[in-house]
């Protein structure tokens, strides 16, 4: 197991993970690095108030949370990472900027360190095109919120040993994650079925047709519904600016819904709420959003991007 596992980036997902991580493995110190000391400020407090909550319902012992509490280091000063043995970037979507971390990070690290990134759409084979030590590099896909959701996506590609690999997945699954291996591609396995599941959920938009009803209609299916997640991840321009790329490279099916761009927040329902639908309107919007999860997952197995057995697993 990691000795010490550092987390780059502490805004919507790095707490998460660096909290799945201490829960896991409360003895292993965690740093949490970012540039800005309000975002830490915000994430020791996120991290703080879900222990006090485990606590609370009594799903945590209270000697166990002192060691989760007093073994994390919040920090702007990247020398803080030197000795990890696992760092994991989890900054904003910019290939650039996810470059520059990266290229920091080698700098500080041992070479025995596994470099992962957290990128939700972005191939490996671009996040590490000039890392210096490729084959300890890849992706780790985590899902919100990444201390709960058992779902990590590891990515195989040209550059990565096939023991880091392995290694990875071991790991997940001895702490508690369900891990499934992705090919290298565009937005990987799950999130081109999210991803396109929100986007046509916003084009099913209508004056017949509003985001409560869409939420209602897809409880059918899942947890929660697109827009309720969407407003949990701030998801609407993030995937806004994947699926341009998307199309860009593989059709125009993939354009974006033009009011991902406009809206910051959905109004719509909380899990499990009810709501009056007319039969043909619920059947308008299950068919389009099971038209969705059938037409990405023919996709992903006919271009190799992940298995029949893993897509099973994950959906």
């Amino acid at each position: 197991m990691p000795r010490k596992v550092a987390i780059i980036g502490a805004g919507t997902i790095g707490p998460d993970i660096g909290y799945y991580f201490k829960t896991s493995l409360p003895q292993s110190p965690l740093v949490l690095v970012d540039i800005d000391e309000k975002q830490l400020k915000r994430a020791q407090e996120r991290l703080n108030g879900y222990v006090q909550k485990s606590l609370d319902k009594k799903k945590m012992k209270p000697e166990v949370a002192r060691v989760v509490t007093e073994n994390i280091i919040y920090t702007t000063n990247y020398s803080d990472i030197k000795d990890a043995d696992l760092v994991i970037e989890a900054a904003t979507e910019n290939l650039e900027i996810k470059r520059k971390i990266m290229a920091m990070v080698e700098d500080l690290v041992s070479e025995e360190t596994i470099i992962a990134s957290n990128t939700s759409s972005i191939p490996a084979a671009r996040v590490f095109s000039e890392a210096r030590l490729p084959s300890r590099t890849t992706i780790t896909h985590f899902f919100a919120p990444a201390w709960r959701n058992p779902a990590v996506e590891v990515i195989v590609w040209n550059g990565v040993s096939r023991g880091i690999v392995d290694y990875l997945r071991w790991m997940f699954c001895m702490t508690g994650k369900v891990p499934f291996v992705s090919a290298d591609k565009l937005c990987f396995i799950l999130n081109r079925v999210f991803e396109n599941w929100c986007n046509d959920a916003v084009m099913l938009l209508s004056d017949q047709i509003t985001a409560p009803m869409v939420d209602y209609v897809s409880q059918e299916f899942v947890a929660a519904g697109p827009f309720f997640v969407l407003n949990l991840t701030n998801g609407n321009s993030i995937i806004a600016k994947t699926n341009i790329q998307k199309a860009l490279e593989e059709g125009d099916h993939y354009r974006p819904a033009h009011l991902l761009s406009s809206v910051n927040t959905w109004v719509t329902l909380r899990p499990g709420e009810k709501l009056k639908i007319e039969p043909e309107t619920a059947a308008v919007i299950s068919n389009r959003l099971l038209g969705v999860l059938f037409s990405q997952s023919f996709d992903i197995i006919n271009k190799n991007i992940g298995t029949l057995e893993d897509l099973n697993l994950v959906m």
